[in-house]
């Protein structure tokens, strides 16, 4: 009752802390349970270790105009405290827990209080904030408890966690001029694997109290537990010797189905996959949610019905059986540029380490923008300094321009191919961790690095992501100095009746990719591609103009001189496996 006489509720009845929406809190209960060790202690005795607290900053706003006012002076004096207990600057840090109220004055004087505490000198945009409150309301005493829990998950993880319903940060913040960005999505938290993650969490109290614990992740051996989100899809597989021991396991996980117990189906999902065996000759995996529980024991009575026709098959959701008993080679296709898109991989990478641990190795190989301009000149810290990561896992856009501008940095050759370099090597990480190496290995484009890496001709995954890195510079440097623009476009037709179309309109337009007997890859100058364009849509032939840059396996981004040059410096094998290209060269080339 006293707490419903102050201007913290919100009058809407939802917490939205930093929102320009904001206006108030809402209440919540909660219970948080830590076990506290000195870390020497911990060491010694092989506990299990999520986080490191570092230190432990407190102040007093003193007189204020209310209990309920904050003021940003006083909070920045507790923040300063303890990072100057903690030996490092606030600059180091990757995510703020704040306390967010979600009240307008709360989240302005907390928010200055930060900036005031990381300081002007500061790369903009570059640390996370956000808060729990977001997402279980204020839970009064246990509120920094539940901020503390939440961060030491964020470092046992390796992910920057959500704070929800921000459509628009709070107009009174001029967030995007500060050194923070509200993290409205989980994504994955990437730094070179020599340092370590450092997080901070603060809570404030009626009267001017104000506290702020710094945390560290562990660089020690952890058992990081096995991630899952309550409603995601959860992956159960089951293999065997013979089909009745296979619809054994498959009318055990209906009968679990039945009794709509959530944390068991969520353990079972887990102990299907260790306890799965490829080289079974029966094999069915299921894809399925926790809120379809109860539709899913029929589901899986048709496999069980299908499965004694011992005939391969896959239904619809997402259910999949093979009674292969001979086991065949497996191929690699690695994949060129054209098909990427904001946030590619990142629920691989924040599930497991060994996808994100390429992303850390070479977070350091920065991709420099915006370092040349006046105001930068003049001001160092406004040049933007951002790792191949940054640029695929972006911070939330919040409207569609900015979100195009992320997708055209994307695409261009500079941050792409590295980026391609990061993600193909998370697949394989992940694969190997599975116990799945190919036989045969072929590239597509840019694919052509990763197949004569994983065909051993490359010697080391340093040596792939430095001719990664050369590639794209040298192709970017190709296309900035060509007298023309250029693009590439998919054609759906035959290779005949394309060639056909292009030798009766003869111009800079080639056939780059014979991709099959329906579908070829054109590229050149884009008046002339423009022009070939509308020649196909005369015939009524489907294309689509491709997310490239320039005209890739065209005279117009030709670096293959230089290339060549460049690669005297490496130091190759001769192929493991059987390595094909499947693109036609430019003649140039």
């Amino acid at each position: 009752m006293c707490f419903s006489k102050t201007p913290a509720l919100s009058k809407s009845g939802d917490a939205r802390p930093f929102s320009n929406k904001a206006d108030g809190t809402i209440l919540g209960e909660g219970t948080v349970l830590f076990a506290l060790r000195r870390l020497a202690d911990a060491k010694r005795d092989g506990d299990e270790i999520y986080a490191v607290i570092n230190s432990f900053g407190s102040s007093s706003d003193g007189r204020g105009k209310s209990i309920y006012a904050p003021v940003a002076e006083g909070q920045s004096l507790c923040i300063n405290r303890a990072y100057q207990q903690a030996g490092y600057p606030m600059s180091e840090v990757g995510l703020i827990e704040a306390h967010g109220t979600g009240t307008i004055a709360g989240d302005k004087a907390e928010f200055m209080g930060l900036v005031h505490a990381m300081g002007d000198n500061q790369e903009k945009q570059r640390c996370a904030l956000g808060t729990i409150k977001s997402q279980v309301g204020h839970t009064k005493s246990t509120a920094g408890a539940a901020g503390l829990f939440k961060v030491a998950m964020a470092l046992h993880h390796k992910v920057l966690p959500p704070t929800i319903k921000i459509d628009e940060p709070s107009h009174a913040l001029n967030i995007e001029h500060s050194p923070f960005y509200l993290n409205t999505e989980p994504r994955p938290w990437i730094l070179n694997s020599k340092t370590a993650r450092k997080a901070g969490v603060s809570s404030f109290g009626f009267g001017g109290s104000n506290f702020h614990i710094t945390v560290e992740e562990y660089k020690g051996e952890t058992k990081r537990f096995y991630q899952y989100q309550d409603d995601s899809e959860h992956l159960f597989c089951y293999s065997a010797e013979s089909t009745e021991s296979l619809v054994e396991k498959l009318e055990s996980f209906k009968r679990l189905c039945a009794k709509q117990n959530k944390d068991a189906f969520v353990v079972e999902s887990r102990n299907s996959q260790c306890q799965f065996k490829a080289t079974f000759p029966y094999r069915v995996t299921l894809l399925a949610t926790l809120s379809n529980r109860s539709t899913l024991a029929d589901k899986v009575q048709k496999t069980i019905d299908a499965i004694k026709k011992e005939k391969d098959f896959n239904l619809p959701n997402s259910i999949y059986y093979s009674t292969n008993k001979k086991q065949g080679d497996i191929a690699f296709l690695c994949a060129g540029q054209g098909s990427q898109y904001l946030n590619m991989g990142r629920d691989l990478i924040n599930q497991f380490d060994c996808a994100r641990a390429p992303w850390d190795k070479f977070s350091d190989q920065f991709i420099i923008s915006n370092g040349n301009n006046a105001s930068n000149a003049s001001n160092p810290s406004n040049a933007s300094h951002k790792s191949t990561a940054d640029y695929v896992y972006p911070k939330n856009a919040y409207s569609e321009s900015e979100l195009l501008s992320q997708q055209v940095t994307l695409n261009s050759v500079s941050t792409i191919q590295p980026a391609i370099a990061n993600l193909s090597l998370s697949h394989i990480r992940l694969l190997e961790k599975l116990g799945i190496t190919p036989n045969h290995v072929a590239g597509h484009s840019f694919g052509e690095l990763t197949a004569l890496y994983l065909a051993g001709v490359i010697t080391s995954e340093d040596d792939y992501f430095a001719l990664a890195k050369l590639r794209s510079q040298l192709m970017s440097d190709a296309a900035k100095h060509s007298q023309s623009s250029g693009g590439m476009t998919a054609v759906n037709a035959d290779i005949t009746v394309l060639k056909s179309l292009l030798a009766a309109n003869p111009c800079s337009v080639q056939v780059a990719n014979h991709n099959s007997n329906c579908q070829s890859v054109i590229t050149g100058a884009l008046n002339d591609l423009e022009m070939i364009e509308a020649k196909l849509n005369q015939q009524k032939i489907h294309f689509t103009r491709l997310s490239v840059p320039t005209a890739f396996h065209s005279p117009i981004a030709d670096c293959s001189a230089e290339f060549h040059t460049a690669l005297q410096t490496y130091a190759f094998n001769r192929p493991r496996l059987p390595a094909s290209a499947t693109e036609a060269p430019c003649p140039s080339c």
